[in-house]
Protein backbone atom coordinates (compact mmCIF):
# COMPACT_ATOMS: atom_id res chain seq x y z
CA UNK A 1 0.00 0.00 0.00
CA UNK A 2 3.10 2.61 0.90
CA UNK A 3 4.51 1.58 -2.51
CA UNK A 4 1.30 2.39 -4.13
CA UNK A 5 1.12 5.89 -2.13
CA UNK A 6 4.30 6.54 -3.13
CA UNK A 7 3.79 6.22 -6.85
CA UNK A 8 0.42 7.89 -7.41
CA UNK A 9 2.41 10.98 -4.88
CA UNK A 10 5.01 10.66 -7.46
CA UNK A 11 2.75 10.70 -10.42
CA UNK A 12 0.95 13.88 -8.85
CA UNK A 13 4.56 15.51 -8.51
CA UNK A 14 5.42 14.81 -11.78
CA UNK A 15 2.19 15.66 -13.24
CA UNK A 16 1.84 18.83 -11.49
CA UNK A 17 4.03 21.10 -13.98
CA UNK A 18 2.01 19.64 -16.66
CA UNK A 19 -1.37 20.64 -15.29
CA UNK A 20 0.38 24.36 -14.37
CA UNK A 21 1.18 24.37 -17.97
CA UNK A 22 -2.43 23.79 -18.85
CA UNK A 23 -3.92 26.68 -16.38
CA UNK A 24 -1.45 29.23 -17.77
CA UNK A 25 -2.44 28.38 -21.46
CA UNK A 26 -5.88 28.74 -20.87
CA UNK A 27 -6.16 31.17 -18.32
CA UNK A 28 -2.91 33.09 -18.13
CA UNK A 29 -4.71 36.51 -17.83
CA UNK A 30 -6.59 35.18 -15.31
CA UNK A 31 -4.21 33.84 -12.97
CA UNK A 32 -1.67 36.52 -13.18
CA UNK A 33 -4.48 39.03 -12.33
CA UNK A 34 -5.08 36.69 -9.60
CA UNK A 35 -2.21 36.58 -7.93
CA UNK A 36 -1.05 39.64 -8.66
CA UNK A 37 -4.38 41.07 -6.55
CA UNK A 38 -3.27 38.24 -4.10
CA UNK A 39 0.07 38.84 -3.62
CA UNK A 40 0.48 42.98 -4.13
CA UNK A 41 3.56 42.98 -2.30
CA UNK A 42 5.54 40.18 -3.93
CA UNK A 43 6.77 40.29 -7.70
CA UNK A 44 5.19 38.47 -10.19
CA UNK A 45 7.88 35.87 -10.20
CA UNK A 46 7.30 35.34 -6.79
CA UNK A 47 3.64 35.64 -6.84
CA UNK A 48 3.22 32.95 -9.79
CA UNK A 49 5.75 30.82 -7.64
CA UNK A 50 3.58 30.84 -4.65
CA UNK A 51 0.59 30.11 -6.89
CA UNK A 52 1.63 27.35 -8.26
CA UNK A 53 2.84 25.96 -4.75
CA UNK A 54 -0.83 26.21 -3.98
CA UNK A 55 -2.02 24.51 -7.12
CA UNK A 56 0.52 21.01 -6.24
CA UNK A 57 -0.14 21.56 -2.50
CA UNK A 58 -4.21 21.10 -3.35
CA UNK A 59 -3.54 18.21 -5.68
CA UNK A 60 -1.93 15.90 -3.12
CA UNK A 61 -4.28 16.90 -0.38
CA UNK A 62 -7.45 16.22 -2.73
CA UNK A 63 -5.30 12.53 -3.44
CA UNK A 64 -4.88 11.56 0.14
CA UNK A 65 -8.30 12.38 1.46
CA UNK A 66 -9.98 10.17 -1.24
CA UNK A 67 -7.24 7.46 -0.43
CA UNK A 68 -7.32 7.79 3.26
CA UNK A 69 -10.02 5.25 4.01
CA UNK A 70 -7.72 2.85 2.33
CA UNK A 71 -4.75 3.66 4.34
CA UNK A 72 -6.32 3.79 7.38
CA UNK A 73 -8.40 0.14 6.77
CA UNK A 74 -5.39 -1.24 5.36
CA UNK A 75 -7.57 -2.64 2.59
CA UNK A 76 -6.32 -3.28 -1.35
CA UNK A 77 -7.46 -1.26 -3.42
CA UNK A 78 -6.36 -3.86 -6.56
CA UNK A 79 -7.07 -7.60 -6.12
CA UNK A 80 -3.04 -9.90 -4.82
CA UNK A 81 -0.86 -8.53 -6.78
CA UNK A 82 1.27 -11.35 -6.51
CA UNK A 83 -1.23 -13.96 -7.71
CA UNK A 84 -1.82 -11.39 -11.03
CA UNK A 85 2.16 -11.28 -11.74
CA UNK A 86 2.34 -15.68 -10.85
CA UNK A 87 -0.38 -15.84 -13.21
CA UNK A 88 0.41 -16.92 -16.92
CA UNK A 89 0.21 -14.14 -19.14
CA UNK A 90 -1.54 -14.46 -22.77
CA UNK A 91 -0.61 -12.99 -26.13
CA UNK A 92 -2.43 -11.25 -28.28
CA UNK A 93 -3.01 -14.51 -30.83
CA UNK A 94 -4.72 -16.63 -27.55
CA UNK A 95 -6.86 -13.46 -26.85
CA UNK A 96 -7.96 -12.64 -30.28
CA UNK A 97 -8.84 -16.37 -30.73
CA UNK A 98 -10.67 -16.89 -27.23
CA UNK A 99 -12.55 -13.70 -28.07
CA UNK A 100 -13.23 -15.08 -31.75
CA UNK A 101 -14.40 -18.58 -29.89
CA UNK A 102 -17.14 -16.84 -28.10
CA UNK A 103 -18.29 -14.85 -30.74
CA UNK A 104 -18.81 -17.69 -32.67
CA UNK A 105 -21.00 -20.02 -29.83
CA UNK A 106 -22.81 -17.02 -29.29
CA UNK A 107 -23.45 -16.69 -32.59
CA UNK A 108 -24.39 -20.32 -33.17
CA UNK A 109 -26.52 -19.67 -30.29
CA UNK A 110 -28.47 -16.93 -31.69
CA UNK A 111 -28.59 -18.76 -35.32
CA UNK A 112 -29.92 -21.89 -33.67
CA UNK A 113 -32.68 -20.27 -31.65
CA UNK A 114 -33.73 -18.15 -35.09
CA UNK A 115 -34.15 -20.88 -37.20
CA UNK A 116 -36.27 -22.79 -34.07
CA UNK A 117 -38.35 -19.93 -33.85
CA UNK A 118 -39.04 -19.40 -37.68
CA UNK A 119 -39.45 -23.62 -37.68
CA UNK A 120 -41.82 -22.93 -34.94
CA UNK A 121 -43.89 -20.35 -36.77
CA UNK A 122 -43.85 -22.41 -40.57
CA UNK A 123 -45.24 -25.32 -38.66
CA UNK A 124 -48.41 -23.15 -37.26
CA UNK A 125 -48.89 -20.97 -39.72
CA UNK A 126 -52.04 -21.98 -42.57
CA UNK A 127 -51.05 -24.03 -45.56
CA UNK A 128 -51.89 -23.61 -49.19
CA UNK A 129 -52.33 -27.34 -50.56
CA UNK A 130 -52.50 -27.97 -53.92
CA UNK A 131 -52.21 -30.00 -56.65
CA UNK A 132 -48.78 -30.27 -58.58
CA UNK A 133 -48.97 -31.20 -61.94
CA UNK A 134 -45.93 -32.11 -64.01
CA UNK A 135 -42.35 -31.31 -63.02
CA UNK A 136 -41.31 -27.97 -62.27
CA UNK A 137 -40.69 -25.81 -65.16
CA UNK A 138 -38.26 -24.02 -66.63
CA UNK A 139 -39.57 -21.14 -68.52
CA UNK A 140 -42.98 -19.92 -69.65
CA UNK A 141 -43.21 -21.51 -73.22
CA UNK A 142 -43.16 -25.12 -71.22
CA UNK A 143 -45.93 -24.12 -68.71
CA UNK A 144 -47.88 -23.07 -71.82
CA UNK A 145 -47.16 -26.25 -73.31
CA UNK A 146 -48.61 -28.17 -70.16
CA UNK A 147 -51.80 -25.51 -69.73
CA UNK A 148 -52.89 -26.27 -73.76
CA UNK A 149 -52.78 -29.95 -73.10
CA UNK A 150 -54.58 -29.38 -69.91
CA UNK A 151 -57.44 -27.20 -71.21
CA UNK A 152 -58.05 -29.85 -74.15
CA UNK A 153 -59.12 -32.21 -71.13
CA UNK A 154 -63.10 -31.47 -71.11
CA UNK A 155 -63.86 -33.07 -67.81
CA UNK A 156 -61.15 -30.63 -66.40
CA UNK A 157 -62.24 -27.45 -65.08
CA UNK A 158 -58.96 -24.85 -66.35
CA UNK A 159 -60.48 -22.02 -64.71
CA UNK A 160 -58.75 -23.84 -61.10
CA UNK A 161 -55.57 -24.13 -63.18
CA UNK A 162 -52.70 -21.40 -62.27
CA UNK A 163 -49.10 -21.20 -62.20
CA UNK A 164 -46.86 -20.53 -58.79
CA UNK A 165 -43.18 -18.52 -59.68
CA UNK A 166 -41.43 -20.42 -57.50
CA UNK A 167 -38.15 -18.15 -58.53
CA UNK A 168 -37.01 -16.62 -61.85
CA UNK A 169 -37.31 -18.90 -64.79
CA UNK A 170 -38.89 -21.28 -62.08
CA UNK A 171 -42.68 -22.35 -62.45
CA UNK A 172 -44.48 -25.12 -60.89
CA UNK A 173 -48.24 -25.44 -62.48
CA UNK A 174 -51.12 -26.22 -60.07
CA UNK A 175 -54.59 -27.19 -59.52
CA UNK A 176 -56.17 -25.14 -56.45
CA UNK A 177 -59.84 -26.60 -55.64
CA UNK A 178 -59.26 -24.86 -52.01
CA UNK A 179 -59.78 -28.13 -50.61
CA UNK A 180 -58.76 -28.73 -46.72
CA UNK A 181 -56.47 -31.91 -46.01
CA UNK A 182 -59.12 -34.49 -45.62
CA UNK A 183 -60.53 -33.14 -48.68
CA UNK A 184 -57.53 -33.10 -51.16
CA UNK A 185 -56.27 -36.36 -50.02
CA UNK A 186 -59.69 -37.64 -50.86
CA UNK A 187 -59.63 -36.28 -54.26
CA UNK A 188 -56.17 -37.25 -55.63
CA UNK A 189 -57.00 -40.40 -56.97
CA UNK A 190 -59.88 -39.21 -58.92
CA UNK A 191 -57.87 -36.05 -60.15
CA UNK A 192 -55.16 -38.23 -60.77
CA UNK A 193 -57.16 -40.38 -63.54
CA UNK A 194 -58.73 -37.40 -64.84
CA UNK A 195 -55.62 -35.92 -65.80
CA UNK A 196 -53.39 -39.11 -66.30
CA UNK A 197 -53.45 -39.27 -70.30
CA UNK A 198 -51.79 -35.66 -70.42
CA UNK A 199 -49.71 -36.10 -67.21
CA UNK A 200 -49.24 -38.71 -64.81
CA UNK A 201 -47.29 -36.96 -62.42
CA UNK A 202 -49.31 -35.36 -59.64
CA UNK A 203 -48.40 -34.90 -56.18
CA UNK A 204 -50.52 -32.56 -53.56
CA UNK A 205 -47.88 -29.60 -51.75
CA UNK A 206 -48.16 -26.79 -49.72
CA UNK A 207 -46.86 -23.83 -51.17
CA UNK A 208 -46.43 -21.82 -48.14
CA UNK A 209 -43.23 -24.19 -48.14
CA UNK A 210 -41.69 -21.99 -50.85
CA UNK A 211 -42.23 -18.91 -48.68
CA UNK A 212 -40.14 -17.56 -46.28
CA UNK A 213 -41.38 -16.85 -42.37
CA UNK A 214 -42.55 -13.31 -42.85
CA UNK A 215 -43.57 -13.80 -46.49
CA UNK A 216 -47.29 -14.09 -47.74
CA UNK A 217 -49.08 -16.05 -50.82
CA UNK A 218 -49.86 -13.66 -53.12
CA UNK A 219 -50.79 -13.44 -56.97
CA UNK A 220 -48.27 -11.02 -58.74
CA UNK A 221 -48.57 -10.47 -62.39
CA UNK A 222 -50.47 -13.07 -64.52
CA UNK A 223 -48.84 -14.60 -67.56
CA UNK A 224 -49.46 -13.75 -70.97
CA UNK A 225 -49.19 -15.00 -74.22
CA UNK A 226 -50.98 -12.72 -76.72
CA UNK A 227 -50.35 -14.67 -80.12
CA UNK A 228 -52.58 -17.96 -78.26
CA UNK A 229 -55.01 -15.46 -76.41
CA UNK A 230 -53.83 -16.92 -73.39
CA UNK A 231 -53.38 -15.69 -69.76
CA UNK A 232 -52.70 -18.00 -66.77
CA UNK A 233 -52.78 -16.02 -63.35
CA UNK A 234 -49.98 -16.32 -61.30
CA UNK A 235 -48.93 -16.44 -58.17
CA UNK A 236 -45.73 -16.06 -56.18
CA UNK A 237 -44.50 -15.46 -52.15
CA UNK A 238 -43.68 -11.98 -51.24
CA UNK A 239 -44.13 -9.18 -48.65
Amino acid sequence: MENLVENIVGGILTAAPIILLLVKFFAAEYVTTFTKELFKSKTNKKANLIFNGIVVFSLIVGIFVILYPYISSGNHITPNVEQQQNAPQKNDEELIFEGSKILYEEGKEIIKNKKERDNTIKANREKKLVYQIGSIKGNDKAVLNLYKRLKNIHSLNSSRIFVFEISRNKYLVYKDDGYSQDQIIDSLANFKSQIDSIEPYVKIVDLMEYCKVKEKFLETKSLKFKKQKIEISCFNCGR
